[in-house]
């Protein structure tokens, strides 16, 4: 049996409860699919914990995980959610990856040699 988790499209903080308690969490399946809404998918940071945290477990637990709409989860991608879940997000994560990235070089002398000319 595949277990499902649905993240929506707009989660904020005021759905909060509804959304964690609306899904099925448990690690008991062998296969879980993560389904992103099939047009948007905007996620605050504490969203992306949920699932992060969920996957690390079933990581340790040989949960296959499956996705769906996953080119519809950039900002997840970007935030490094499929190395929490274990799963590359193919297509959907290279859109996420071709942006600047989050964090900057750690000191100048490391940014200087970034750039050209510098």
């Amino acid at each position: 049996m595949t277990a499902v988790i649905e993240i929506p499209n707009s989660a904020s903080i005021r759905p909060a409860r509804g959304f964690l308690a609306k899904l099925d969490w448990s690690l008991n399946d062998t296969e879980t699919l993560i389904r992103f809404h099939d047009r948007w998918c905007y996620m605050q940071p504490w969203v992306l914990a949920a699932p992060g945290a969920w996957g690390l477990e079933a990581q340790a637990r040989d949960v296959k995980i499956k996705l769906k709409n996953a080119h519809r989860a950039a900002y997840a991608w970007r935030f490094g959610l499929g190395e929490y879940l274990g799963v590359d997000p193919g297509d959907g994560g290279s859109a996420a990856r071709r942006g600047r990235s989050i964090r900057g070089p750690p000191n100048r002398c490391d940014e200087s040699r970034s750039l050209p000319g510098a």
